[in-house]
């Protein structure tokens, strides 16, 4: 085996002096032909020409991984041969549980004595014994591998629909960031807004606040308008009742001059004829009435009621005068 020699001197690695070393560059040689390389400043690994450091082989590191296979392969060898003969083992004694090499075949165990079989024919008993042991664990491994399978099928099933799943809620939390996001863009256009409108509502306030003053002032003055507006309405109803009373008061003086004018000639025109004297009583006052209420002068004349004549004892009998007055009257007046 070529990697348990030196790569310099061929010799074989032990404990001692050809102790095995690795280099920088990772090739390995012993320590004696380390140490010879140094002293002859030849610090150069023979097989890479990669240069190294090392001011004495103690200072490179032991390869113990090589160390460690060189120390088991020096054991089996040494198991695989009569430790009195120095022979390799070739056969078996089952009677005494021996491994035995020819020339303990033919001096201790004869074949007569004791049950001999080579090494092949007791590596088929322990493996016939191996394989018989193995069957129940056998196939209860191929029951454990059918399980497994069946899980990973359905592990496999599951990590798809969950791979769905997971796109779905990728999908999702895409949208609710985009929901998000126009929602914080819509709050910051809100808080503009709400400011807008906080300082609206402020200049809204001063101004409801000069309103309301206003409105304080207008009702103050609303009620001296109102005041002035009613005593303007009585001042004027005042006055179409006086020009109503001054119509009437003419009217009653044109009636009486109408009725002097055209009774007394008549009244005289009686006197005369019956030479009597007449006594004029007056029965009551006259009386005007308008907008549909009787207007009525009633004259009345005292006569005596044998001579139809006036008396001139000084009794009174009346005369009813309304048709006279009627005919005084014009359009909207009438006479009881």
């Amino acid at each position: 085996m070529e990697d348990s020699e030196c790569i310099v001197c061929f010799s074989k690695y032990n404990g001692g002096e050809q102790r095995p070393r690795s280099m920088p560059c990772g090739h390995t040689m012993c320590s004696l032909c380390l140490e010879r390389a140094i002293i002859e400043q030849s610090k150069m690994c023979p097989k890479c020409r990669t240069p190294y450091s090392a001011s004495s082989a103690k200072e490179l590191p032991v390869n113990f991984s090589l160390e460690g296979i060189l120390k088991s392969l020096s054991t089996s060898d040494k198991l695989n041969e009569c430790n009195e003969h120095q022979l390799p083992l070739s056969h078996r004694c089952t009677t005494h549980k021996a491994w035995l090499c020819k020339n303990c075949l033919l001096e201790d165990h004869s074949e007569e004595v004791c049950k001999i079989i080579t090494i092949c024919e007791d590596l088929n008993i322990k493996k016939s014994t191996k394989l018989n042991k193995s069957k129940p664990l056998l196939n209860k491994f191929e029951e454990t591998c059918k399980k497994t399978n069946d899980c990973k099928k359905l592990c496999k099933k599951v990590i798809e629909e969950k791979d769905e799943e997971i796109i779905r809620c990728e999908t999702l939390v895409k949208r609710l960031q985009e929901v998000i996001q126009r929602q914080k863009t819509s709050k910051l256009q809100m808080e503009k807004n709400y400011d807008i409108f906080g300082q609206k509502i402020e200049a809204l306030k001063g101004k409801r606040r000069s309103y309301d003053k206003a409105v304080t002032s207008l009702k103050s003055s609303e009620t001296s308008i109102e005041v002035s507006r009613c005593s303007i309405e009585v001042q004027n109803e005042v006055e179409k009742l006086q020009s109503i009373s001054h119509e009437l008061e003419n009217e009653l003086d044109l009636m009486l001059q109408t009725f002097k004018t055209t009774m007394e000639p008549s009244i005289e025109h009686c006197l005369g004829e019956n030479k009597s004297s007449v006594k004029y009583g007056k029965h009551h006052s006259h009386v005007l009435q308008r907008n549909n209420q009787s207007k009525s002068i009633p004259l009345n004349l005292q006569f005596s009621d044998e001579t139809d004549s006036p008396q001139t004892d000084g009794r009174l009998t009346y005369l009813d005068l309304d048709w006279s007055v009627q005919k005084l009257w014009n359009g909207g007046y009438t006479m009881n």
